[in-house]
């Protein structure tokens, strides 16, 4: 965003970057506050704070919402399964039905032979629900196999 952000104290002025984020969301890079003015922000709760910049997860807690690379949280607990959240991992998206066959026989047919090792993987952390559990599963993936991230399409 080109639009600077103009604050002024004790007579004097500072220019402050503005940023916007993947929502639309705008914001005041204040990063450089205390070096530039010697003022620290104020913002009991952080409920105007912005933490990082991210490309991949959103979150605005106040309207309730969770997005992981631009889906509802909720649809990819409802919708997706363990080797579909493992594709989106790895590659950023959900995998075409195309992807996903070539996917699931290329890289994850160990799984597909052992249900018991998802059985234990999920009475292990029921409190990390269905995204943990996909999780884990991934970080058990790559451990057992010694995975590097492949391209796509590979």
């Amino acid at each position: 965003m080109s639009k600077p952000a103009v604050l002024k104290l004790d007579d004097k002025e500072y220019v402050f970057p503005t940023i916007e984020g993947v929502e639309n969301e705008k914001a005041v890079d204040f990063r450089t506050l205390r070096s530039t003015t010697g003022y620290i922000s104020y913002d009991e709760g952080y409920g105007n704070t912005g933490s990082c910049q991210s490309e991949i997860t959103y979150i605005d807690g106040e309207v309730g919402i969770l997005r992981y690379r631009g889906i509802p949280i909720e649809q990819l607990a409802d919708k997706s399964n363990f080797l579909e959240s493992s594709y989106m991992i790895l590659y950023g998206d959900l995998p075409t039905q195309s992807e996903l066959d070539q996917f699931t026989s290329r890289e994850c047919c160990c799984i597909a032979d052992d249900e018991r090792r998802l059985e234990r993987l999920s009475s292990r952390c029921p409190a990390y629900g269905d995204v943990g559990i996909d999780a884990r599963g991934y970080e058990l993936l790559q451990c057992e196999l010694g995975y590097q991230r492949p391209s796509r399409g590979s």
